[in-house]
């Protein structure tokens, strides 16, 4: 009995095309709503909406129709399409017959479609080698196919849909499209953080080693936050209010009082001294902002990647904790227990909410949490950020209306909001009882409940914090740790820099070679400079040291690295002058900075030692 085509194609899909498979193999592979029936041309089939009275193809030759539509598209200098619709197939084969380098990505607004077809499109025959297929699932798979796009597509793209799936399935493109902008200002934005903050990250952390060496990590400590209350402090405009109440449960010991950044300042304006306070920007400007507070001799609890000044200036007991942007500590020290390093995040209060979260601490009360413009202020009295306290009308201008504690509405920004998102997951992921937040005109926080402080005082008073959390002195031998360290770190970066030497003197050698040279020359040389490449990349000192500093270059070289087989000479040379060149330009940058690290070192020791 000859196999049925449905059979060939589910055979097929499972071993040619796993990414498709998986996201119907779960499936019931029900096609209701959907019936494919022969067209007038013989061979070719159309489908019918029945559900919305719509043909997806047209009933008298489909494939014709699909190639005087591909025709009319402006394909000039594209190489990669994003398609809204899948169907039959048929406008993606035009499409390649047309030009056949072309790379798509298809949305497809509901697998069903698919399924109607499996017993009467041979889909063996298909270009699955130059295809990236997403069905929609009802879940995050529009969210998945967006960010997969934007992360791979370099330039010469284009999105295209299929006229009649905008007839159709009109929301789900709206919704498609609203995805693509909106993630693609998000990915510009991770591109400029990454631009501010990848040399930063790492420098700090290997500038801040001494002070980690000189020091114990929080988690040391971490007995004395078990099962108690926290009350974490932000910088907005409500910690005026708050302060009466933190004093007095300062005074009766009724909770934890741990200050995120510059709130820090705030409260020592009223006179009120924390019980610790954390910090982890990496910018001179939070040396700045903190200046007040540093010798005060109010505990310090740090992140590995802060900006060093805020550390070397800080007066008083001090203990770290290793932020996940840190990448240096682990491969220099070893044994690091993952549940005690911190991920990264847009807020301090954020990345300080997750760490009381890893120490133990039951439940947290947010005091000056408003994420949102009160009062029209950014911030509390006499926090000390370089910046305007107050919000100015362009501000107002660009700010959203969102939902407040009280029920009403309150204008916040964009940067409010990621920090507000950012938040609500933390929470959601945490091991807290409750958050309590305090902010009556603030952003309502997802997860979190609102009380009024008299309500928290009456329910806080019934509860005790051990006061006699003291950070203890480090270990001795601390100097001859450190010289031992410098020659470590030294003979990585040399041997990372002989690496580098020799991937740009590769690099050099291509470059020479001009479009009239042998064919299998050029090709093992372009060879041995990717090989060379991929030898000094794959090596863990380098993805310890180097990777985190050149995040945006690496990015756009994997972009392009992604058609290397597609490419001509004259596009190879291009790659090469411009992406590679690029990325090897960050990486010496990289070597240079780091290098200046150890030389601080260097000149901290001789000025101890005359000391």
């Amino acid at each position: 009995m000859a196999e049925s085509i449905y059979d060939k194609n589910v055979k097929f899909l499972k071993e040619n095309c796993p990414k498709v498979w998986e996201q119907i193999k779960e499936g019931d592979f029900t096609s209701e709503g959907y019936k494919v029936l022969p067209a007038k041309k013989e061979g070719l089939y159309f489908i019918e909406a029945e559900n919305k009275k719509m043909l997806l193809h047209s009933r008298y030759d489909p494939l014709r129709e699909a190639r005087i539509w591909a025709e009319t598209q402006n394909l000039s200098e594209i190489k990669h399409v994003i398609l809204f619709g899948l169907g039959l197939g048929y406008h993606v084969e035009a499409l390649i017959e047309r030009q056949p380098d072309l790379f798509l990505y298809i949305y497809e607004p509901d697998r069903k479609i698919f399924f109607s077809t499996l017993e009467h499109r041979d889909w063996t025959l298909f270009p699955w080698e130059r295809v990236y297929l997403v069905f929609e699932d009802g879940g995050e798979s529009c969210d998945r196919f967006v960010w997969h796009v934007v992360n791979l597509t370099k330039k010469g793209w284009t999105f295209l849909s299929v006229p009649s799936f905008e007839r159709c399935f009109g929301d789900q493109l709206r919704k498609l499209k609203e995805q693509f902008k909106k993630t693609r200002q998000a990915y510009v934005e991770s591109l400029i953080t990454n631009f501010s903050f990848e040399k930063e990250w790492t420098v700090n952390a290997l500038r801040n080693l001494p002070f980690i060496m000189g020091s114990s990590s929080i988690f040391r400590f971490k007995e004395y936050f078990q099962g108690c209350t926290a009350v974490l402090t932000a910088s907005g405009p409500s910690l005026n209010e708050a302060v009466p109440y933190l004093r007095k449960l300062k005074e009766n010991r009724n909770a934890l009082i741990a200050a995120a950044g510059t709130s820090v300042n705030g409260l020592l304006r009223h006179g009120l001294i924390p019980d610790m306070f954390v910090s982890y920007d990496p910018f001179p400007n939070n040396f700045k902002a903190l200046k007040p507070a540093l010798s005060e001799s109010v505990p310090l609890v740090f992140g590995s990647t802060i900006n060093s000044d805020v550390v070397k200036n800080h007066i008083g007991p001090k203990a770290y904790f290793i932020l996940s942007q840190d990448t240096i500590f682990e491969y220099l020290q070893g044994g690091l227990d993952k549940r005690e390093v911190i991920e990264d995040a847009p807020s301090i209060a954020v990345v300080a909410l997750r760490l009381l979260d890893r120490l133990g601490v039951k439940e947290v009360v947010l005091a000056g949490q408003d994420l949102a413009f009160v009062g029209d202020r950014y911030y509390a009295d006499g926090i000390g950020v370089i910046r305007s306290e107050s919000v100015s009308n362009k501000e107002k201008e660009a700010a959203v209306e969102v939902e407040s504690n009280c029920g009403g509405k309150v204008l916040t920004s964009r940067s409010f909001m990621r920090m507000k998102e950012s938040m609500e997951q933390a929470v959601r992921v945490s091991n807290f009882e409750r958050v309590i937040n305090t902010s009556t005109y603030g952003a309502k926080i997802e997860g979190t409940k609102f009380m009024e402080w008299n309500e928290v005082m009456k329910d806080l008073s019934r509860r005790s914090w051990d006061a006699s959390l003291i950070f203890k002195e480090p270990e001795p031998g601390v100097v001859a740790g450190l010289r031992k360290m410098r020659r470590k770190v030294g003979k990585i970066l040399a041997e990372i820099e002989e690496d580098y030497v020799s991937v740009r003197s590769k690099a050099e050698e291509f470059l020479k070679l001009d479009s009239g040279a042998d064919e299998a020359k050029k090709k093992c040389i372009f060879e041995r400079l990717l090989n060379s490449v991929n030898l000094m990349t794959s090596q863990k000192k380098f993805s310890a040291f180097i990777l985190p500093m050149v995040r945006n270059e690496v990015h756009l070289l994997k972009k392009s690295l992604g058609e290397i087989k597609s490419m001509s000479w004259e596009e190879k040379r291009s790659f090469v002058t411009e992406d590679l060149t690029r990325y090897l330009n960050g990486i010496l940058t990289s070597i240079i900075k780091l290098k200046e690290v150890l030389k601080e070192w260097d000149s901290a020791e001789q000025g101890g030692s005359s000391g």
